[in-house]
């Protein structure tokens, strides 16, 4: 679990518990590690020291996702299907699988015009997720109805693939209803 917390092993050494043990140890790995308990495993971490975990850590972007997460209206699609009746079912969860190298898109589903901001989510850090022509075109406009995203100025929609980060990835659509 120590390992876990700090992204790295604890040590070179055989034992690399005996500092711990004796209460030696480094005062910026022991936060990072206290931290990761108490954001991560924080019943735990309470149940075994009440004292040092008083209150569980939030994030405040997955705060925001919980408080005003929609999960409808957004739909991945492999991109060599477009939306065609796959054979292949989700997930037990109900969530697409994609392989390494599959192309995909998104198709977002709008009440009315609105511009579109989006994130990815790998290995716990939010990245953002350019929709339109360019790296650089993070915010896109779109109408109402159904788009499929990444686009062109045109509408033509531009393949995503993972090509290296295998396991979950998250995804979040920012809906900004434009001024009229």
């Amino acid at each position: 679990m120590f390992e876990q917390a700090q992204g790295k092993p604890l040590s070179q050494s055989l034992h690399p518990y005996t500092n711990i043990k004796r209460g030696v140890y480094d005062r910026l790995k022991m936060r990072t590690i206290h931290e990761w308990l108490a954001t991560n495993h924080f019943e735990f971490a309470q149940s075994q020291a009440p004292d040092l975990f008083q209150y569980p850590r939030r994030d405040p972007w997955e705060v925001f996702l919980e408080t005003h997460g929609v999960e409808t209206g957004l739909s991945i699609i492999p991109a060599d299907g477009f939306g065609i009746a796959s054979r292949k079912p989700p997930d037990d969860d109900g969530l697409p699988v994609l392989r390494i190298g599959q192309q995909y898109i998104f198709e977002l589903t709008s009440p009315s015009t609105v511009y579109v901001i989006a994130f990815e989510e790998v290995d716990s850090t939010w990245y953002p997720l350019p929709l339109g022509d360019t790296e650089k075109d993070l915010i896109v406009q779109v109408g109402t109805g159904k788009t499929k995203l990444p686009c062109t100025q045109d509408g033509t929609p531009i393949p995503l693939q993972e090509n290296d980060h295998t396991g979950t990835h998250r995804f979040a659509f920012i809906l900004l209803i434009s001024p009229t």
